[in-house]
């Protein structure tokens, strides 16, 4: 179908590609033959992803087509591009939640509790990273990560964290290593305030086709007292 898409002529691709014939392509992909809710696997992650990915491109053409037809008036035409691009940001967002949670329910199953991600511990996953760090040093206070202390490589990743209200208060430090081989990570956090260090060995575990790896960690693990 791609090299369809790629080499044959717009006249061929209006048989081919017509959009009647797209449509039950894509209702047979997502739907398993149902034209309704409940569908037989509704909460199904990768067709949520694929769900997503087919707005995020039907709004890029649709934004950039519609631009060009007000292309004389770009800020009337703003509010609406961009009411589309929200669009494709909450299915993102729904798609990401499935995952999240189908991972969540992996992790269970091997008696393990899913942390963070390697690539989004930083990132989108941060939250998740404040939760388990505040769980560790036996807080509920508002924590940050300082950005200008964050080391990262490959292999490691490392930082300050604290807050800031009136001036720059370290709480203590994070310092996490994946091994060489790709299946453990070993982690100290260092507690300033109190002057503990914990030492945790984790779990890691390959993501399929995001080029990432999800960090874990053992239920039996207990919250610092």
């Amino acid at each position: 179908m791609i090299l369809l898409a790629q080499r044959l002529p717009e006249d061929k691709q209006k048989e081919i590609f017509a959009p009647s014939i797209i449509d039950n392509f894509v209702r047979q992909v997502l739907y398993l033959g149902g034209e309704s809710p409940p569908y037989p696997d509704g909460l199904n992650p990768r067709k949520a992803e694929l769900a997503a990915a087919l707005v995020r491109r039907g709004i890029d053409v649709n934004s950039y087509q519609y631009l060009q037809l007000n292309e004389d008036t770009p800020l009337l035409a703003k509010p609406t591009v961009d009411h589309l691009r929200q669009s494709s940001s909450i299915c993102n967002e729904m798609s990401y939640k499935l995952k999240l949670r189908n991972v969540e329910e992996e992790a269970e199953k091997m008696k393990y509790r899913y942390l963070f991600s390697w690539k989004n511990m930083l990132g989108r996953e941060e939250s998740r990273l404040l939760n388990f760090l505040r769980e560790k040093i036996g807080g509920d206070d508002y924590i940050e990560i300082f950005q200008g202390s964050i080391k990262r490589s490959d292999k490691t990743i490392g930082f300050s964290f604290g807050h800031t209200f009136e001036k720059e208060e370290v709480y203590g430090s994070f310092h996490i290593t994946i091994s060489d081989s790709k299946n453990r990570a070993d982690l100290t956090i260092i507690d300033e305030v109190n002057g503990d260090v914990l030492e945790m060995d984790l779990l890691v575990k390959e993501a399929p086709g995001d080029s990432d790896f999800r960090i874990y960690v053992k239920r039996n693990d207990r919250r610092k007292k």
